[in-house]
């Protein structure tokens, strides 16, 4: 039996491991601090985002866990020196450039994501080859500081609503479905982005990956966990919103109309992850334990001067572009002022102006970061259309057009969902002799109905979808000089998705005869700039 007092590792001992990591890591450590200050301005607005979604709040662990994987296997560390090896060099070249091109765009998600792979091709540039295959996983798992996902939202939305109602069929109860809205005899119900399961899909993957680390020893083994821990919440999800249905219709709508539906999903969630690792254990490999260094043994570098001499390359690749972005940089007021005095015609006519309070005139879009924006309504007899414009001189981070802020509902809550969105769809608008893209949905606020239309006008070129206007952002800036762009959302009440179509054509009879005097009044304030 051995003696739990023998057992017990010297403080000493931890003591002394610590200074060793911190010798032999200490290139890693200036790497991170240096990336860190070189994109403050990227990586606190991804910080933000770690504070406000709950969706991305594992960021802030994602660097214990790279610390605490560093420390598994600090001993293997110590006994390898960094030398800076020039084969990464083109790795972190293109990574900062891509992060140069992503802020000039103002694609957000992009910079965060080329800062830290710079961060991370830099880590390897100083370590040198043999050190990178050691620390590769620790140092790769930076990647999951990139708040990114909710490109998988609208599909898991339309996934979850289809994989629901089509249980609840199979179950026996009669369903009408309409977009992201369903009716089943005891209530309605709708998928909202709560509902779409991303949050689980992320938190599974980064667990997975973690599991698959330090379970596995075989790559193939890491790829097939992985791969499962992404694919099993998504029929997980849809599980749990069949079951959540499912309580609420047994129980005439009492339960799981609330909060405790939230806590459904998660206690669910829990017991979804526990079955993953618990089977994923079955196969784990054996991991031999690293024998301990002895007490007196030292860290040498025989590298040193290598070690600096990248270290002062990556400072310089980091700062370079770095003040040539911030030297591009515009102050860019903000302002609710109308930049539209007034586009009435013979047909439509001013009839009202809008505030941003939609429990005052009802659905209201997103608008963010605009220098001006009109908030108004124009009737023609009895039919009634919002318009709301924003219009931003000069594209940059927090200041664009094609913004997530700027949407059609809220992230969570106040009684928004949207019912179907057609994207990339062409709308009858007749513009410089061909057809205008629009983007259409329906959106539900409160039990009401709005038909929605939205797109873009980057320069002088209408788009529709947000890839679509980050494309002609960049012609626009690269080949044309133009940072200029306008964001346009028209809607109409209607009282039923039956009506859809006569809403269109009011919205269409309106666009007509707006859109000359809207193009007009932004080449006016483009060419004042």
């Amino acid at each position: 039996m051995s003696n739990p007092k023998t057992d017990i590792k010297p403080k000493s001992d931890i003591k002394q491991d610590i200074m060793l990591l911190l010798k032999s890591s200490w290139p890693i450590l200036v790497v991170i601090v240096m990336a860190a200050v070189a994109f403050i301005q990227t990586l606190m607005p991804m910080a933000n985002i770690w504070l406000n979604d709950e969706t991305y709040s594992h960021g802030f662990i994602v660097v214990p866990i790279m610390i605490w994987l560093l420390w598994h296997i600090r001993h293997e560390i110590a006994e390898t020196n960094a030398k800076t090896d020039f084969r990464f060099y083109p790795l972190i070249l293109l990574s900062v450039i891509g992060w140069a091109l992503a802020e000039l765009l103002g694609i957000q998600v992009l910079s965060q994501a080329f800062a830290v792979t710079s961060m991370i091709a830099a880590i390897w540039f100083i370590s040198g080859l043999k050190l990178s295959r050691l620390i590769f996983f620790p140092t790769a798992f930076l990647i999951f500081l990139v708040p990114v996902g909710d490109f998988l939202v609208e599909p898991m939305m339309e996934f979850t609503a289809t994989f629901t109602v089509g249980l609840l069929k199979l179950t026996g109860i009669p369903v009408f479905r309409e977009g992201m809205f369903f009716t089943i005899p005891s209530g309605n119900w709708s998928v909202v982005e709560a509902c779409s399961g991303v949050r689980y899909i992320i938190a599974s993957v980064v667990l997975g990956v973690l599991f698959a680390f330090l379970n596995y020893r075989s790559v193939t083994k890491q790829i097939i966990f992985i791969i499962v821990s992404f694919l099993i919440p998504i029929l997980a999800n849809g599980l749990r919103a069949y079951m959540i249905v499912m309580i609420g219709h047994l129980s005439n709508m009492e339960l799981a109309t609330g909060v405790d539906h939230l806590i459904y999903g998660w206690v669910f969630f829990g017991v979804v992850m526990l079955i993953l690792f618990s089977v994923g254990a079955i196969w784990r490999d054996d991991i031999p334990e690293v024998q301990r260094p002895e007490a007196d043994k030292t860290v040498t570098f025989s590298n040193v001067k290598s070690v600096q001499m990248g270290l002062l390359v990556v400072l310089v690749t980091f700062i370079v572009p770095v003040m040539y972005v911030n030297n591009q940089v515009v102050t860019v007021e903000t302002s609710s002022k109308p930049f539209i005095s007034d586009l009435s015609t013979k047909d439509w006519r001013l009839c009202g102006k809008l505030t941003a309070d939609p429990d005052v005139d009802g659905w209201q879009p997103g608008i963010h970061g605009a220098s001006a924006e009109n908030r108004e309504r124009y009737c023609k007899n009895d039919i009634k259309v919002s318009m709301f414009a924003a219009w931003y001189p000069y594209q940059q981070q927090g200041n664009e057009a094609v913004n997530y802020a700027n949407r059609l509902n809220p992230r969570e809550g106040d009684d928004y969902a949207v019912s179907k969105v057609q994207s990339r769809q062409f709308a009858e608008i007749e513009f410089e002799g061909g057809k205008m893209p629009v983007e259409q949905a329906v959106v539900m606020r409160k039990g009401r109905l709005y038909r929605v239309w939205r797109w873009y006008r980057i320069g002088s070129k209408p788009a529709a979808s947000d890839v679509d206007a980050k494309m002609l952002e960049a012609y626009a800036k690269l080949v044309e000089n133009r940072g200029d762009a306008l964001m346009m959302v028209v809607s109409t009440q209607i009282e039923g998705t039956q009506q859809v179509s006569q809403a269109d054509k009011h919205l269409n009879d309106f666009v007509l005869n707006m859109l000359p005097g809207v193009n007009a009044h932004a080449d006016k304030l483009q060419q004042n700039l």
